[in-house]
């Protein structure tokens, strides 16, 4: 399996792939989350909240960093599904008090409680169902 140096690490190809995924589901569960609190009328979720898409594309980013954080996307797993599951729960945890802080920052990149509340729920539900189908599908030992 290929593996891509960055900054001074290597890192195999199949975890660039995870977090490009993982991205856009998060990406794709804002976009969601705003359809279904706003009845589907995707329009009148973008005149309530603005454009989503740099908005959802920034809270992904924001998740994928907290996911890289906690550790979950190393060669080396040690723990099993529960143990990813707690490690996802707790790297959500962190993006979303990134992202409290990012809407003080920058108050433009607001999406509301509600749309928030949804694309947590659903990214999070989404990723800890797509974690052990991504680890059964490919072989972990050879990513080490």
């Amino acid at each position: 399996m290929g593996k891509i140096r960055l900054f001074g690490f290597y890192f195999p190809v199949m975890f660039f792939g995870l977090a490009a995924g993982e991205m856009c589901l998060i990406t794709g569960s804002v976009v969601l989350a705003a359809l279904a609190r706003f009845d589907g009328n995707l329009s009148e979720a973008q005149h309530a909240l603005g454009p989503l898409d740099y908005r959802a594309i920034l809270i992904g980013v924001i998740f994928v960093l907290s996911l890289s954080a906690m550790g979950l996307y190393r060669t080396h797993i040690r723990e099993g599904s529960a143990g990813q599951a707690l490690r996802i729960l707790v790297a959500f945890l962190l993006g979303w008090i990134a992202i409290a802080l990012l809407y003080y920052v920058l108050p433009a990149a607001y999406i509301g409680r509600g749309v928030a509340a949804l694309a947590f729920a659903l990214s999070l539900l989404c990723l800890i169902i797509l974690r052990p189908v991504f680890f059964r599908l490919v072989d972990v030992e050879s990513l080490k």
